[in-house]
């Protein structure tokens, strides 16, 4: 892929963003374990400050609280949105054009713009707990409940309902992982109908039940 005044490259699986005139490095992307060699191969070479930044895609949900890194320019969480990652890369790597072009053609190809994704993405996390229609969120991109139904499992890779089953059900293990809270108290807050109903399908998506999942990972 090329960018103006930038050409992206995979170096030994670490993506790369090239000045085509200089062939310097403007951007490296990689995982903790990754950046972490780049990093120390740049201390020992004497080349951590040449001017090439260096995004960091950390394991986990968020990285609010996480700390700053010498040499990282910026960290993501690797769960981010798709629009998240292109504003990160657009501004480091200097290409905002073309990646405004990219996410354009995203939509042109019957996606939902990268605006409107990240506002439905946001509903849909704060309202959990709450009933979620596909009208009610069709309603936030101002298309009907047919049209947004499908340009959102165009860019999400699934439908909206089975998201929002997904978003509970990865909530909801976590809780059971890391609190002894009820089943039900669980259930409920994260928006599922009733207790059976979220067992039920943490064990069509686990093979465990959520009680047989808390004792594996929290052993006594």
């Amino acid at each position: 892929m090329r960018l103006p005044k930038c050409e992206v490259r995979v170096w030994n699986s670490l993506p790369v963003f090239t000045n085509p005139y200089t062939r310097r490095p403007q951007l490296l992307i990689g995982d903790e374990e990754r950046v972490s060699q780049i990093l120390a191969q740049r201390e020992a070479t004497g080349t951590m400050d040449d001017g090439t930044k260096i995004l960091l895609l950390r394991s986990g949900k968020s990285c609010a609280d996480a700390l700053p890194v010498r040499g990282v320019d910026q960290q993501l969480s690797v769960t981010c949105g798709e629009d998240e990652l292109f504003d990160a890369v657009r501004r480091l790597s200097g290409a905002p054009d073309a990646l405004k072009l990219d996410a354009r053609r995203h939509a042109a190809r019957g996606g939902l713009a990268p605006g409107a994704l990240r506002r439905v993405r946001e509903y849909i996390e704060t309202h959990l707990a709450e009933r979620i229609t596909v009208a009610g969120l069709a309603a936030i991109t101002g298309q009907c409940a047919r049209h947004f139904a499908r340009a959102f499992k165009t860019s999400v890779g699934t439908a909206p309902h089975r998201y929002i089953v997904q978003r509970r059900l990865e909530l909801a293990t976590r809780m059971v992982e890391a609190s002894d809270r009820p089943l039900v108290e669980i259930s409920h807050e994260v928006g599922f109908a009733d207790q059976s109903h979220f067992i039920r399908l943490f064990v069509a998506a686990t093979g465990e039940t959520p009680r047989a999942w808390r004792r594996r990972c929290r052993p006594a």
